[in-house]
């Protein structure tokens, strides 16, 4: 598409009455065109910037400054480029030597715009990137969002390279066979940390987890997520220990995350009492302890249930629910103690284990 506009281009500059004035000496077409050229150049990226910076004075994003600041340079020299194609072609030399120049004209041209495409793909990406980091306070943007940035100005140069190889008649499929089957190679060699890398986006996206959630793994370790890395998943449990999870395994295993769907945790306080106990009254003067209690919620409501008749007790579970998980274990123990300190005041018999030995005499 570029060499079809510079013969545009050339077909106008050729056909022009100025040029046709000049055209008495090639050298001062060169010339000519090669300053009209640069003039034209800097008339564009001064209109360039100027319409520029009246849109960015508009946003308080930094990203559109970024964006004209990044563009401007590559801009200009793609245009001195093509400016300099045409005024090769006025000076009418050999038809091969002329497509070398060319050529090689066109190869810095593309690897410019390969360069520039890199660029504006990058500020993207700061974009997305920063959207990201706004809704999570894992590190994993942290280091994702620079190895992508790599990665698609790796590609984008690498689509430049092929495109100048083309133009140059280099045939590219043995190139590409042989990145393919490194790559496949690489691939196998990486398998373990592109697992872990794709388990860590899948638990952002996915929402599964985020930094600050407690949770309980499948084998019982109970704790709070303190980092979601790129590799792995850090999880301090409340004895101060952190276990460190590698992704992979953390987005193939079930868990429970006590933040979803809210905060609000459920406490359970199990206790028993002696048979022949009042179990109306025991009910009664438990559910008033809990009602009274500072972190209890209204909503939803507390009760005590009777649970079941044990082999030597009656065994009951008061619940309630506390607003936010943190303030879970802290009100269980409390709630215990003060469920035993009623139950004495009341003079309500707590029963201990106890067996009933038959002797018969023969």
């Amino acid at each position: 598409m570029i060499i079809n506009i510079i013969h545009g281009l050339t077909s106008i500059v050729l056909e022009n009455p100025i040029y046709k004035f000049l055209a008495g000496s090639k050298y001062i077409a060169f010339l000519a065109v090669l300053l009209a050229t640069f003039i034209i150049s800097n008339v564009l990226v001064f209109v360039y910037n100027k319409i520029m910076s009246g849109v960015v004075k508009k946003t308080k994003t930094k990203y559109d400054d970024l964006f004209v600041e990044k563009t401007r340079e590559p801009l200009t020299n793609i245009f001195y480029l093509i400016g300099f194609s045409i005024a090769i072609r006025t000076l009418q030399i050999n038809e091969n030597l002329e497509s070398i120049f060319i050529k090689i004209i066109m190869s810095v041209t593309i690897f410019i715009t390969a360069v520039l495409a890199a660029r504006v793909l990058g500020i993207f990406i700061d974009i997305w990137g920063y959207r990201w980091a706004k809704r999570t306070a894992s590190s994993i943007d942290d280091d994702l969002i620079p190895l992508f940035k790599k990665t698609i100005r790796v590609i984008v140069i690498i689509i430049g390279i092929v495109a100048i190889l083309s133009l140059w008649g280099i045939d590219i499929t043995s190139i590409l066979a042989g990145a393919g089957i490194a790559g496949l190679i690489l691939g196998f060699a990486l398998q373990d940390s592109l697992k872990n890398i794709f388990g860590g986006i899948s638990l952002i996206l996915d929402q599964s987890l985020k930094v600050g959630d407690k949770i309980q793994l499948e084998t019982g370790e109970l704790g709070v997520i303190q980092d979601v890395g790129l590799r792995s998943t850090q999880l301090r449990t409340y004895d101060h220990q952190t276990i460190i999870i590698p992704n992979s395994q953390l987005a193939n295993v079930k868990f429970y995350n006590y933040v979803k769907p809210d905060s609000k945790q459920r406490i359970k306080v199990k206790f028993s009492v002696s048979y022949g106990s009042d179990t109306d009254k025991i009910k009664k003067i438990i559910l008033e302890v809990i009602k009274k209690h500072p972190k209890i919620i209204k909503d939803p409501i507390p009760d005590v249930i009777f649970e079941s008749m044990g082999d030597f007790s009656l065994n009951f579970v008061a619940r309630g629910w506390v607003a936010n998980y943190e303030e879970a274990y802290d009100t269980q123990i409390d709630l215990t103690e003060q469920i035993y300190k009623t139950l004495n005041k009341n003079k309500i018999e707590i029963p201990f284990p106890t067996q009933i030995v038959h002797l018969r005499k023969e």
